[in-house]
């Protein structure tokens, strides 16, 4: 939700409120033979995350025909995080061993243990501020050129209660968003052509576990995205955009080493009411 006013011709302010929800669920299934024992043991674990957080947003925006800067901050947010885990241990000492297959039953030959162990919790997240700016050059729609940044530092996020207080500030990073990007109107078609680049960081920097042993994640190349992208004007009112975004990282851990690529597309359909209805 948001909305903004001019206060004057060339300077505006504004605000926004975000609304996040979402859901997180996890199950594990792990499958242990003790040959020289004759024991088997089954483990089911898991749980659901249900997750609400909202934030306020003020921004600030200077502009006349080819110049624009604006400025925001996103207060702290909140994230109310209410989890239900579960756990299933299933264990077999007369020598027929649980087998790994698609539908494992693991009832035959079992003794059954920890029935029904569900246990919940409800804690907060207390995310970090946000501070950014962007500035623009040249006429929109025809020929221009854009850069913004982004900086929080999640290091400074903290739990709202008393589970393990020093979390973010041992395992998280700050990390310094940016964007740049320009568009121009191609020569032969009326079509606009744009590109850009897209820096975000990783901000988990680990140890995942907490044994002093554990190493740090270390990154190789950090998250930055290529984009490319058209967009194409019926009428004053109507505009479709399309666009491309090629992502790639990779970051060590040990011995360890993760690589990863996204392939994006998106297509936005905009419509602008006629002016004459809004007076």
């Amino acid at each position: 939700l948001c909305g903004a006013v001019d206060l004057s011709p060339n300077f505006s302010v504004g605000a926004s409120i975000d609304v996040r929800t979402g859901k997180y669920k996890l199950n594990k299934r792990v499958l242990s033979n003790d040959y020289p024992g004759e024991v088997s043991w089954f483990d089911v674990t898991g749980g659901e995350d249900d997750i609400t957080g909202w934030s306020f947003k003020p921004a600030i925006l200077y502009h006349d025909k080819s110049f624009r800067l604006g400025a925001f901050v996103r207060f702290p947010m909140t994230f109310h995080i209410s989890q239900k885990n579960y756990e299933e241990l299933y264990s077999s000492d007369d020598g027929y061993f649980f087998n790994i297959h698609e539908n494992i039953d693991p009832y035959y030959g079992a003794h059954y243990l920890d029935s029904e162990d569900y246990y919940t919790a409800d804690y907060k997240i207390k995310a970090p501020m946000q501070v950014g700016f962007g500035l623009s050059l040249g006429t929109p729609g025809l020929s221009s050129i854009a850069f913004d940044v982004v900086y929080e530092n999640w290091g400074e996020a903290e739990f709202e209660d008393e589970y393990d207080p020093y979390y973010f500030q041992d395992k998280y990073r700050s990390a310094l968003n940016w964007r740049v990007g320009m568009e121009h109107k191609l020569p032969f078609i009326p079509v606009i052509g744009r590109i850009g680049y897209m820096r975000q960081p990783v901000t988990f920097k680990g140890p995942r576990g907490y044994d002093n042993s554990d190493p740090e994640i270390i990154v190789t190349d950090e998250r930055d995205f290529m984009t490319l992208g058209l967009s194409k004007n019926f009428n004053e009112n109507f505009r479709l955009d399309v666009g491309y975004a090629y992502g790639f990282w990779s970051e060590e851990e040990g011995a360890r080493e993760d690589k990863e690529s996204h392939n994006r597309l998106y297509f936005t359909l905009n419509y602008s009411m006629p002016e004459q209805y809004l007076k």
